[in-house]
């Protein structure tokens, strides 16, 4: 909804734009489930544009990051892309990570 807002404010006035992306940066901070993903939503409210669905950004936001994310973390670690990927699209479907089989050392 904060970020709804603010997009409806863009550009009448700097300090309008400011007081919302105030609410937003309390709004975030005052939750605790929230703050962890601070840096997640702040770079979705710089990115998101002034007309679509604010729902359908925020997911496509998310699945870019975490492609991005995880990307960075294949490259880091010299680990195999395709096998990584399904052990981490794996992970996220089934909700935990697997601490027992071969799934780890197929990635490495």
């Amino acid at each position: 909804m904060l970020v709804a807002k603010w997009r409806g404010i863009r550009g009448n006035g700097v300090d309008k734009e400011m007081d919302a992306v105030s609410d937003i940066h309390r709004a975030v901070d005052s939750s605790p489930t929230l703050r962890n993903k601070k840096d997640l939503i702040m770079s979705f409210v710089e990115s998101v544009s002034a007309a679509g669905d604010i729902d359908e950004e925020w997911r496509h936001h998310v699945a870019t990051q975490r492609a991005a994310e995880l990307d960075g973390i294949i490259a880091d670690e010299g680990l195999k892309p395709v096998e990584t990927r399904q052990f981490v699209e794996s992970a996220f479907r089934d909700g935990a990570l697997p601490t027992t089989g071969t799934a780890i050392t197929r990635i490495l």
